[in-house]
């Protein structure tokens, strides 16, 4: 078969506005990475202190290492995000935000050498994982009523505190097909 290869660069992208009037200060968020639609490799993903990522399209994101998030990612009403991963995943602080609350709108593909994701803290996530070589640890109790929503294919699976897991039946209608 046919080979893709995704040699798009990436830049990081930050943004932060202030507006401020008699009745109104709004402040928005620093963005360190921010997805639109279309094709993205990056090294490793670090979010950490105050930074953040975005998903604002249709993005495809292939990362050679590791992801270690203590912020948030947040993937907008218009973005979906599929993931391919090489290495560990480890997500704290609020986790991923699915901002669409339709876990067909997150995919993260864990490649045969990522062997481990953990969900710890008030980390939460709507979406699927598919990583049959990862243990999946998850522990404590994200902000929400759960803290998985979607559907997860992993090696093994620990979970530690009041960790709720639910499975969302709209992807068994609109999710990912088998054949």
């Amino acid at each position: 078969g046919n080979k893709t290869t995704y040699t798009t660069n990436f830049t990081y992208t930050q943004f932060a506005f202030n507006t401020n009037s008699l009745s109104t200060n709004t402040t928005t968020t620093d963005y360190k990475i921010i997805l639109d639609s279309g094709d993205y490799r990056l090294d490793s993903i670090s979010l950490t202190g105050t930074e953040q990522m975005l998903v604002r399209g249709n993005a495809r994101l292939w990362v050679d290492s590791s992801i270690k998030v203590a912020t948030q990612i947040t993937i907008a009403n218009t973005g979906t995000l599929q993931v391919w991963v090489a290495g560990t995943v480890d997500i704290k602080g609020n986790g991923v935000v699915n901002s669409t609350s339709d876990a067909t709108h997150l995919a993260l593909y864990g490649l045969p050498t990522c062997t481990s994701i953990s969900l710890v803290g008030n980390a939460s996530l709507t979406g699927t994982i598919y990583a049959p070589q990862a243990d999946f640890k998850s522990s404590g109790s994200g902000s929400g009523n759960y803290d998985v929503v979607g559907a997860v294919i992993v090696n093994t699976v620990f979970m530690n505190g009041r960790f709720q897991f639910h499975y969302d039946e709209n992807l068994g209608r609109n999710g990912p097909s088998g054949s």
